[in-house]
């Protein structure tokens, strides 16, 4: 958690690194930078934010702002993730052990959840099994990296999201199954006959 004195240490390295350009000498428009910094850092490790900013001193002319910072965690945490060719290579060799339903359903599960949002569902391992070799390998690869590249990139947008801020992506939250209420039962209905139809009935007079 990133408090106002690291926000203040973080703010002098810059001030150290980009003098006066880095923010602004007015004491009350100094204290909104704090203020929002506050903010938009409070979930923030300390550790992650001032190798982020060490990252721009070393690689920008100009002093950072915020977006760069947060965009420099993200990168950071999503350092660990596939290639877009790692990623196909796992998808590949899930879809040749899916010789089975069941066996599809283990290599699913066995998939990194991004990979598993990329594919979609066991069943689409094995229906890819059907699909021409030359087809498999540029049009559904293509597919697939051009899709894990799309979710990868929102990823590394979403960790630079406030914490508050993800709770609001309804993309990453786990879907929740609503039960729908219970319909109300059905009148019983009564239907009496009227006069007319009892006495015709009563006389054996048919209907015409």
């Amino acid at each position: 958690m990133m408090t106002k004195s690291d926000i203040a240490q973080v703010m002098d390295l810059l001030t150290a690194a980009y003098g006066d350009k880095a923010f602004s000498q007015d004491p009350s428009q100094m204290q909104k930078v704090v203020n929002l910094w506050s903010v938009m850092f409070a979930d923030d490790d300390p550790a992650e934010v001032l190798i982020a900013v060490k990252n721009c001193i070393s690689t920008l002319q100009f002093p950072p702002k915020i977006a760069d910072i947060k965009h420099r965690i993200a990168e950071n945490r999503m350092a660990g993730q596939l290639t877009e060719m790692e990623a196909w290579a796992l998808i590949r060799k899930a879809v040749e052990d899916s010789y089975s339903r069941s066996e599809a359903v283990t290599q699913f599960e066995r998939l990194p959840k991004i990979l598993q949002r990329v594919v979609g569902s066991a069943s689409q391992l094995r229906a890819w099994r059907t699909v021409d070799d030359s087809d498999f390998e540029t049009v559904t690869a293509s597919n697939c990296m051009r899709t894990y590249r799309t979710l990868a990139q929102r990823e590394a947008g979403y960790y630079a999201l406030p914490a508050d801020m993800q709770q609001a992506e309804a993309w990453r939250l786990p879907t929740t199954t609503k039960q729908p209420e219970a319909l109300p039962a059905a009148p019983k209905l009564s239907f009496e006959k009227p006069d007319w139809m009892v006495l015709r009935e009563t006389k054996g007079v048919p209907y015409d």
